[in-house]
């Protein structure tokens, strides 16, 4: 399927999932140099999804081009793409999940943190009729009894979806094959799924839950973000999503990295402005879809009321140890790697909960 790229807000076609134009800073020459007006940058993004809005209005209200980087957002469809457009250098920065960035490190890839994006749990699980679910008004743990031998989504296997329903799983003292689990290739197709009866459980990020709930045709079944899911999804989902490069990137350009994070920054603190929710508006207008049958007023109002919830450029190196705890618990890695190296030394640092 084609994919799209964005240069300051317009959308340009070309084709393959992961076909880029230029190499990126890996074009560039070994010694650091300062960017310039002409420095080009490429981000890579979930597109039409509510955790690509910074770099959304990054491009859209000019942040990018003010720290003299001229942004291309490069779209990838799942989080194992995004790592294999960064670790074959065709972007700069990849927008991902740390357990991502941990198979990159196991693969001997230098990835290392330098900015944050999401400060909770990204995925929730969705039903179509929670009275099936009787222990839905339980919580979790308890919860998830009503989850075994279910069909559960995910976008494609080993993705972070999966980690993080055989987390919920393992977290409530359940085995992490006790659901099955059914690739679908996106949000639309998991929804579609969903009402179809081809799965019982559709795993997904926070816009697709508010869809289902303001259209009907599902329920949020366990929303981490709102209650605890257990210390190890806590941990992790306390940096659910950031901005990652390579330290060998890096080291070819540091100030463009730099100038990276000071526009996130920037971006963070312009969207938090209450002053700005019309410009907001705008912007999630152009990038984020309105599904039939939902009332775009709505959907846009839920998104904006969500987003202090959940974004944060801070950077959670327990987020990155909890995520590895997790995977080597599943084994998903066969051994610790050196966490000490995946968070750059300018980072804005946190705690998790």
């Amino acid at each position: 399927m084609p994919s799209r790229r964005f240069r300051g807000g317009r959308a340009v076609a070309v084709a393959g999932a992961l076909a880029f134009i230029g190499t990126g800073l890996a074009a560039c020459g070994d010694q650091p140099s300062a960017p310039s007006a002409s420095q080009e940058f490429k981000v890579a993004i979930f597109p039409g999804n509510i955790v690509s809005i910074y770099s959304y209005i990054g491009v859209s209200e000019g942040f990018y081009k003010a720290e003299g980087l001229n942004v291309t957002l490069v779209e990838t469809s799942a989080g194992p793409q995004a790592t294999a457009a960064l670790s074959s250098g065709s972007v700069d920065v990849m927008l991902n999940s740390p357990d991502n960035a941990l198979s990159a490190k196991q693969q001997g890839f230098d990835t290392i943190v330098v900015a944050g994006n999401l400060k909770k749990p990204l995925f929730q699980l969705m039903v179509k009729d929670k009275s099936k679910f009787p222990r839905a008004d339980d919580g979790y743990p308890a919860v998830m009894q009503d989850v075994v031998g279910k069909k559960v989504s995910t976008y494609v296997l080993g993705s972070t979806m999966d980690r993080l329903v055989k987390l919920l799983l393992q977290g409530a003292d359940l085995p992490t094959d006790s659901a099955t689990f059914v690739p679908v290739g996106g949000a639309g197709q998991g929804a579609t799924a969903l009402e179809a009866g081809q799965i019982d459980v559709q795993t997904d990020a926070i816009n697709a839950g508010i869809v289902a709930e303001l259209s009907g045709r599902g329920s949020v079944l366990l929303d981490c973000s709102l209650v605890s899911c257990g210390k190890a999804v806590d941990a992790a989902g306390s940096m659910s999503q950031a901005h990652w490069t390579t330290q060998k990137l890096m080291d070819k350009n540091p100030s463009a990295y730099k100038a990276f994070v000071k526009a996130q920054e920037k971006i963070s603190a312009w969207a938090a402005d209450p002053k700005n929710s019309g410009a907001l508006l705008a912007i999630m207008e152009k990038y984020l879809p309105v599904p039939a049958g939902v009332e775009s007023a709505k959907f846009y109002a839920e998104l904006q009321e969500i987003m202090p919830r959940y974004f944060s450029v801070d950077v959670s190196k327990d987020a990155i140890n909890a995520s590895m705890e997790a995977m080597l618990e599943t084994g998903e890695l066969k051994k610790p790697v050196d966490t000490s190296t995946m968070v750059w030394s300018e980072a804005r640092l946190i705690k998790a909960p």
